[in-house]
C-alpha cells in the first residue's frame, strides 16, 4: 500500500509500519497463516493522519467479525482493564503479584526523610527484596505513562531511601516499580532503564535484570484463573 503516516495519542506523527501491526495481530493469538486476508482488510480501510486508537479498534473489530473470539480477548482485556476503578485496578495488581508469589500490601503510609508518602503497593519476594510500586491506571488506554510519573517515582524512591537510612522507615526498598495499564513514552523507558527502575505496562516491561519486550501486563494475566480474566471482561460495553 501507498506510504502514509499515523496520528500517536500525544499528537505526534509517525510512518505507518505494516511490521507494527502484524505484529499487533499476532500477539492477540492469530496464526501466521490467518494474518494475510486480516491485514489486506484492516490496510483498506487506512487513511493519512489515521489515529493508532482507530487502528487499535480496526484490530479488534476485524479479528473479532473474522471469528476468532480467543483473539479478540486479547483486545477486549486492555478496554476492560481501563474501565477499571483506580483502586480497583491498584488491588487488581496486588492479586497479580501476589500470584507471582510476591508478599503484597496495599495503601501503604510510609515515612520518607522529608514527607510522608502514600504507597500504592509494597512487594516483597522470596529473597527478601522489597519494593515500592506505584500503579498508575488511565481510562483512556491510548495514553502513554510518561516521564513525569516515572521521574517523580524516582524522587520518592530517593526520599524514602534516605528514610530508611535514618532511621524513620523500616523498608529497605531495592527498586522501585511503575505498573500501569497503558503503554509508556520513549523519554519514560529512557528515563527508567537509566536509573533501573522497574516498569510493567501495555505489552513492555523492563526490571532490574534487564529489559524484555512485547511481555507486559497483558502476559501477567496468565497467572489469573480464567474466571477471574472472564469477570474483567463483563466490564467492556459491548
Amino acid at each position: 500500500m501507498k506510504k502514509i503516516s499515523v496520528t500517536k495519542y500525544d499528537g505526534t506523527r509517525e510512518a505507518y509500519s505494516q511490521e507494527k501491526l502484524v505484529h499487533s495481530i499476532l500477539r492477540s493469538g492469530v496464526k501466521h497463516d490467518e494474518v494475510i486476508p486480516l491485514l489486506t482488510k484492516i490496510e483498506s480501510r487506512l487513511y493519512e493522519g489515521i489515529p493508532t486508537s482507530e487502528i487499535y479498534q480496526m484490530v479488534h473489530g476485524t479479528i473479532n467479525e473474522a471469528g476468532f473470539q480467543q483473539s479478540s480477548r486479547f483486545y477486549r482485556i486492555r478496554e476492560a482493564m481501563a474501565k477499571m476503578g483506580s483502586i480497583q485496578f491498584e488491588q487488581f495488581v496486588a492479586k497479580i503479584l501476589d500470584k507471582e508469589g510476591f508478599s503484597c500490601q496495599w495503601n501503604v503510609i510510609v515515612p520518607g526523610f522529608c514527607i510522608e508518602h502514600q504507597i500504592d503497593v509494597i512487594a516483597k519476594n522470596e529473597n527478601g527484596e522489597s519494593f515500592y510500586i506505584e500503579v498508575k491506571h488511565h481510562r483512556n488506554p491510548h495514553r502513554l505513562g510518561g516521564l513525569g510519573i516515572v521521574a517523580e517515582i524516582w524522587a520518592r524512591l530517593e526520599d524514602l531511601k534516605h528514610g530508611y537510612e535514618t532511621g524513620k522507615n523500616k523498608y529497605d526498598f531495592t527498586s522501585a516499580w511503575l505498573i500501569c495499564n497503558t503503554k509508556f513514552s520513549d523519554h519514560a523507558k529512557q528515563y527508567s532503564t537509566c536509573k533501573n527502575l522497574m516498569l510493567t505496562g501495555w505489552q513492555y516491561a523492563f526490571d532490574t535484570k534487564g529489559q524484555r519486550i512485547n511481555e507486559g501486563l497483558e502476559a501477567r494475566l496468565d497467572l489469573l484463573d480464567r474466571d477471574e480474566v472472564d469477570k474483567l471482561l463483563q466490564k467492556v460495553i459491548v
